[in-house]
């Protein structure tokens, strides 16, 4: 069981008379993130189609709550590119370094004491 590089499909086959493919729900493209000097991304992307259904595995440290806090908006990426149906994220007072708007949860979050 050598290393091998993972293979991804993009969905089923296209033959003739399908319909169009759709745009992506989600869309992250070269996600990078740091805490201090620490990488926790580095170029991170992932597509996600109407239907489907992903799982993000692998090694403590990995980056994989990294990555769902900043598609679900609760981090804002250092770098890179994110899109919902094909638009930025743009409901929220968070500015993102492309100058879009990534969407922020309030929800859970303490107060420092007074």
């Amino acid at each position: 069981m050598g290393d091998r590089e993972p293979t991804t499909s993009s969905g089923p086959a296209q033959g003739g008379g399908c319909a169009p493919a759709a745009s992506p729900v989600a869309e992250a493209a070269g996600i990078i993130k740091r805490f201090g000097s620490m990488v926790a991304l580095d170029g991170a992307r992932i597509t996600i189609m109407p239907g489907e259904t992903h799982a993000l595995v692998g090694r403590n440290g990995a980056g994989k709550s990294t990555l769902v806090s900043i598609l679900t908006g609760l981090q804002a990426p250092d770098e890179g590119t994110l899109t919902f149906g094909g638009s930025p994220p743009h409901d929220s007072p968070t500015a993102t370094p492309g100058g879009g708007r990534w969407p922020v949860s309030t929800r859970n979050r303490r107060s420092s004491p007074s």
